[in-house]
């Protein structure tokens, strides 16, 4: 048995360090405690080292790293189940653009080049107008994705925001210059 320095509690040799064949003065749990103090201190002032070693030991061992994540996922389900929701429940305009952009995609009406930026823009407007209006608002494409006339494209230059009641008696039946 031996008295810790930090802690000052007696413990078994077996919860020391060894240096050198001699135990330590501070036991195992403290030892990692001021380890782990130090190293907040130590990041907090050189983050980008810390950083760029992570990188490095991450591109150097990617099948230790995903098999880590991948029992991380297993372990937390429902952690991780709550923090997606938290998210979503945050970025509802983002999820709404990436849902439609999945959609147009699988319809094939959605062009390399359109601006991602001003159609979230779009969404997140929509959600505004909902919120402080009191009443929903729709992100309407101008021209149908889907007719069987003609078919838009899902671009910043085929969107308006209307409001919800428009949008729905509307359908696709009835673009501009029809």
């Amino acid at each position: 048995m031996k008295c810790c320095t930090q802690c000052g509690v007696l413990k078994p040799l077996d919860g020391f360090w060894l240096d050198r064949g001699k135990p330590r003065a501070e036991c195992k749990q403290c030892h990692r405690q001021r380890n782990k103090e130090w190293w907040r201190q130590d990041y907090k002032k050189h983050p980008e080292k810390y950083k760029a070693q992570v990188k490095r030991y991450k591109e150097k061992h990617p099948a230790k790293v995903s098999a880590r994540m991948k029992s991380w996922r297993d372990k937390n389900t429902e952690h991780r189940a709550k923090s997606i929701h938290d998210w979503r429940e945050k970025n509802v305009d983002h999820v709404r653009a990436h849902r439609d952009t999945r959609r147009v995609s699988k319809l094939r009406s959605s062009a390399s080049w359109r601006n991602k930026f001003i159609i979230q823009e779009a969404y997140a407007l929509a959600r505004l107008r909902t919120k402080v209006m009191g009443f929903k608002w729709h992100v309407d494409h101008i021209v149908p994705l889907q007719s069987k006339r003609v078919c838009g494209l899902h671009v910043e230059h085929n969107l308006r925001v209307i409001t919800a009641r428009e949008n729905m008696s509307k359908r696709n039946r009835v673009w501009p210059d029809m």
